[in-house]
């Protein structure tokens, strides 16, 4: 990782995504020169901070004169001040390199393995016929046949692989239908860093020290079938839609050799268990399958590009694909929160810009934020756009614009690459955009030299990812429509209602994965658990329809240093609001820790919310040393009495402090009045409470800030 000193006036900007210049085809280098000319001027006229960007994508990476127009953009970029990223693909997924790494190498591309089925008399042997398209039979026996015995219910069932295309997001995208590489084989990974990380640093030369970060879209396991009937203007490889899509799981030939190191028995006997109806035996199976997966993933994807970054002086960036629902992660990635121990920046993308939307997804940016503080990362990016409202466009507007960036600053995010359309509004509304997400993100930086985790937060939220790998299992239907079980329904909807009810609680948190509670650099002992500089008072823990042994040992380990620890017991609305209920008394009751904030409307002003603001505290900022996001995500004004929890004892803030408020419209910096409570948790210590009067817009933020 390198950490770049980002000139104080481009800070917080959004980056503007340029994928191609708008060269005509016969363009000279004179003229390409003048439209990067223009085109950047304009950015910086409307207000961004930088961009992102890539070698023209015509004649992809091998175009002498592509290299050199992008060599005079990164020069007139860091000459107006500009941060300068690289994107690291043609379109998306990253990996392909626009097709040619499979074009080199045709033999790293992306397997499955399916279930074909036969039927039969109960105990006899039924042949079975390779399907169409597929490669071969591993099991019961290898080749174009295998024969399988019927189960009770006559049944037979043989496993194949098949090169992984027809039916994923590989062929079913808004870019390009096009063959995928294998993201678990160390050596196809390398080929891609080969022919485009590398073919970056050779090409830009000393220029390549100017780049912050290199931006990786959508790499995934592409382990499901979704979105049928959506094809892409641009066909690289042709596909073929009469292939049967059969229930499938990932494959890699060195899968079985992988399980049995890690686990200790033969993996193909166990393949059934991957399909079909979750048993407590099967599970068992699953949750070491996608482990192992995920560990394959882990190691030749984001461990061997972030380490060829960190090498190169640069930040591994970007993000996943479909990271906003837990039961996909495993079919799509796998334990992101160990993923991104590897990444200088990481990131999500962010699709709505509706308040209501963001606050759905709100898992994703707090578990990357939170993954990013715990491994001390030097931001956040959220590829910001208005994809699913069609673009920025009535009744959408800068309103929305700048609240997207405001809640997504108070889940942790700090960069803003966009995709949104700077000539759907005016110039005026766009320049007002960047100017607010400037302003929001400098107030909220990290003193220079300080860790970006918000150590006001004192409470962990357990990533039940195991408990996801021993929901997953091999399907042929949509992915919206997988058949999963009530257990596995109530697992999603614990961690999703979790994270919304602590939002909206005002109770600071990060997400945590078992793994990393049970490393050796964090410890659990004298009613806290202890990682680097941070201390965190309670542990909640969702609903599970399975414990694997690390999980079982964390909790053991957790009651015996007398951790608060609050459970989910049932993955109800009603069950979590139960236990973030609990949690709040026990944290005031024994701890004297109070939620970060509360907001009380006046009646006549009250918007239709049960929580319409959203309150979020940073400790020691570059202008604060205590500061609060607070967030109107409605759509109605908000008056009322705002109170703000100063953890007095040991941030220093009290009735001697200076608080100012400052609204990141304008950035003006204003005293505020109100008033401090002192609130005594025990005999030996005193916090204090701040309260004053607020008015906020609709959709519109206030930073309050202490020193």
């Amino acid at each position: 990782m390198k950490r770049f000193e980002i000139p104080y006036e481009m800070n917080g900007r959004p980056l503007k995504l340029i994928h191609n210049f708008p060269f005509g085809i016969d363009d000279s280098s004179e003229t390409r020169c003048e439209i990067i000319d223009a085109t950047l001027s304009r950015l910086y006229r409307l207000g961004y901070g930088g961009f992102v960007t890539n070698v023209d994508t015509r004649e992809y990476l091998e175009n002498a004169e592509n290299w050199e127009s992008l060599r005079y953009a990164v020069r007139r970029g860091k000459e107006l001040g500009f941060r300068v990223w690289l994107y690291d693909e043609h379109g998306y997924p990253s990996g392909g390199a626009g097709g040619i790494t499979l074009r080199d190498h045709p033999e790293y591309e992306a397997k499955a393995l399916v279930e074909v089925t036969g039927t039969g008399l109960p105990g006899e042997t039924v042949e079975l016929a390779l399907p169409a398209g597929h490669v071969k039979f591993i099991y019961p026996e290898a080749g174009k046949t295998a024969h399988a015995k019927a189960d009770a219910n006559g049944i037979a069932r043989a496993y194949a692989v098949k090169r992984l295309y027809e039916g994923t997001h590989a062929e079913h995208n808004v870019h390009e239908s096009r063959r995928y590489i294998n993201v678990l084989d160390t050596d196809a990974v390398r080929a891609f860093i080969d022919n485009t990380y590398e073919a970056y640093r050779r090409e830009l030369g000393a220029l390549f020290n100017e780049i912050e970060a290199i931006f990786t879209d959508e790499p995934s396991i592409m382990a499901a079938y979704l979105n049928a009937g959506l094809y892409p203007g641009r066909v690289r490889d042709e596909f073929d839609d009469t292939m049967p899509l059969l229930p499938l799981v990932v494959w890699d030939d060195r899968l079985p050799e992988k399980y049995t190191e890690k686990w200790g028995e033969e993996l193909l006997p166990h393949l059934c268990e991957l399909f079909g109806e979750p048993d407590a035996a099967n599970r068992v199976t699953r949750f070491r399958f996608f482990s192992t997966t995920s560990e394959m993933y882990e190691n030749a994807f984001f461990k061997q590009l972030g380490d060829w970054c960190d090498a190169a002086g640069t930040n591994f960036s970007g993000h996943v694909l479909l990271e906003e629902e837990l039961l996909h992660h495993p079919l799509f990635e796998g334990n992101i929160f160990r993923f991104i121990s590897h990444m200088g920046i990481p990131g999500i993308d962010m699709l709505t810009t509706l308040p209501d939307g963001i606050l759905r997804q709100a898992p994703t940016p707090k578990l990357i934020s939170s993954a990013a503080h715990w491994h001390d990362r030097h931001g956040v990016m959220s590829e910001v756009s208005a994809h699913m409202q069609g673009g920025i466009k009535p009744p959408l507007g800068v309103r929305e614009m700048k609240a997207s960036v405001a809640l997504q600053r108070a889940l942790g995010v700090t960069y803003f690459p966009s995709y949104y359309s700077d000539t759907a509004i005016s110039e005026t509304e766009f320049r007002e955009f960047c100017e607010f997400s400037a302003n929001i993100c400098r107030l909220l930086e990290p003193a220079s030299g300080s860790r970006i985790s918000a150590l006001v937060n004192r409470t962990l939220l357990l990533y039940p990812i195991e408990a996801a790998f021993a929901s997953s299992f091999g399907s042929g239907d949509q992915l919206g429509v997988r058949r999963h079980s009530d257990d596995e329904r109530r697992l999603e909807a614990s961690w999703q209602l979790l994270n919304r009810e602590l939002l909206l609680s005002g109770i600071g948190y990060e997400c945590v994965d078992a793994g990393s509670l049970l490393e050796p650099e964090t410890q659990i002992g004298g009613r806290g658990v202890y990682h680097a500089v941070s201390c965190f008072r309670a542990v909640v823990l969702p609903y599970m329809n399975f414990e694997a042994d690390n999980v079982r040992k964390l909790t053991e380990k957790l009651a015996r240093a007398g951790v608060i620890t609050v459970r989910d017991e049932a993955g109800t609305p009603e069950s979590v609001k139960a236990a973030v209920n609990a949690l709040r008394a026990i944290l005031s009751d024994k701890e004297g820790i109070l939620p970060d904030g509360t907001f009380a409307a006046a009646p006549v002003n009250a918007a239709d919310a049960d929580t319409p603001l959203i309150i979020s505290a940073f400790y020691d900022t570059r202008h604060f040393k205590l500061a609060f996001l607070l967030v109107n995500y409605t759509s109605a004004p908000l008056k009322g009495t705002v109170s703000l929890n100063l953890p007095s004892c040991w941030t220093g803030i009290g009735p001697q402090s200076h608080a100012v408020t400052v609204d990141p419209d304008d950035g003006i910096f204003k005293c505020s009045s109100g008033s401090f409570t002192a609130v005594t948790p025990d005999s030996d210590r005193t916090d204090y409470t701040f309260s004053f009067e607020a008015e906020l817009r609709p959709m519109g933020a206030l930073v309050v800030g202490f020193n």
